[in-house]
């Protein structure tokens, strides 16, 4: 097996070089970057991680920490771990993945580092969790998934989506809408809103007249039976399982989405490609997400300022709204 000498004499190049130009610890312009690869391939080069890290005090290793590893979250978070595993093996780097940890093991491990990781990409922050209060004082590099106000994260544009589906019903004459949105101690659900007010504002629709849940799973029937008996028909969902509950109920009752119930859905979840009617909703790709969290974390380590990144989702259209004269 070829060596790491061996590589940079067949580069041109210092030994430190091609250590950089492989783990990318250190900037290295692209054409350089580009003959001590070519070098690597060609001596079908190895390079040793632990040798690595022992030499630069690194591990090379990022940890992903995720936030309520529900069953519900398993498609994006599933998505998200391919974008970001992808792009770390191109990078000689390695991932390590921690689930719904505690505030002691938060703080053990990002805090006072004594977790083998070099850098964290955190999903999901609220605006007051501890999450967000202890990495004020963190000895290593990190991003959110999600918004979070002095902190350098990467996000889907969700007050710009919220905005364009209810704009939809309302452009289809709806003006009795109901907002079915998450936990209102995600930024996520606060950039909705301000998106679901802004349409309704646009069109001057009073707000009064329309009305906003924060709903989960156990309170999904009973705000769904409480919107219906307050009349109303034309609904923005950000589950599947109240696009479910919504779907379910119309059937029962005899009503007839797309043509007596409007549907919206600001997700999106395969095993509803072949709903009928049709639901127009947003798809946003958690493989590119997690790319984006790699290389944000590689900017933040050279740049010490919040940086902010935004993913626009694709909006499918469908059949589901119904048009009221």
């Amino acid at each position: 097996m070829a060596t790491i000498r061996e590589v940079a004499k067949r580069a041109g190049v210092s030994v430190a070089t091609v250590s950089n130009a492989i783990t990318e610890n250190r900037s290295v312009n692209a054409e350089t970057r580009a003959r001590v690869l070519r070098a690597a391939k060609e001596l079908n080069y190895k390079p040793n991680l632990m040798a690595s890290s022992m030499v630069t005090k690194k591990t090379n290793i990022i940890g992903i920490f995720f936030y309520n590893f529900a069953e519900k979250n398993f498609l994006p978070y599933s998505e998200f771990l391919k974008g970001v595993t992808l792009t770390c093996q191109r990078r000689g780097q390695r991932v390590l993945v921690y689930t719904d940890v505690t505030e002691e093991q938060f703080h053990e491990g990002f805090i006072l580092g004594n977790e083998p990781i070099d850098a964290g990409i955190i999903f999901f922050p609220q605006e007051d969790e501890f999450r967000a209060n202890d990495l004020k004082y963190a000895s290593l590099p990190f991003v959110f998934v999600g918004k979070c106000r002095g902190f350098s994260f990467v996000d889907c544009e969700n007050k710009k989506l919220t905005y364009r589906l209810t704009k939809k019903l309302i452009d289809a004459g709806n003006r009795k809408i109901c907002f079915f949105n998450s936990d209102p101690n995600w930024m996520l659900t606060k950039d909705r809103r301000a998106g679901f007010y802004a349409a309704l504002d646009e069109a001057r629709i009073e707000r009064k007249q329309c009305a906003e849940y924060n709903e989960n799973y156990e309170n999904c029937e009973i705000f769904l039976a409480d919107a219906f008996e307050r009349g109303f028909r034309a609904f923005v969902v950000e589950s599947p399982r109240m696009v479910r509950a919504i779907y379910e109920r119309c059937l029962r009752d005899g009503l007839r989405i797309g043509k007596d119930v409007s549907v919206v859905f600001l997700g999106y979840d395969p095993q509803f490609d072949l709903m009928t009617p049709s639901l127009p909703c947003a798809k946003l790709s958690y493989e590119e997400l997690g790319q984006s969290a790699v290389e944000l974390i590689e900017r933040v380590k050279k740049i010490n300022v919040p940086q902010e990144v935004y993913l626009e989702a694709s909006v499918i259209e469908g059949n589901s709204i119904a048009r009221m004269k």
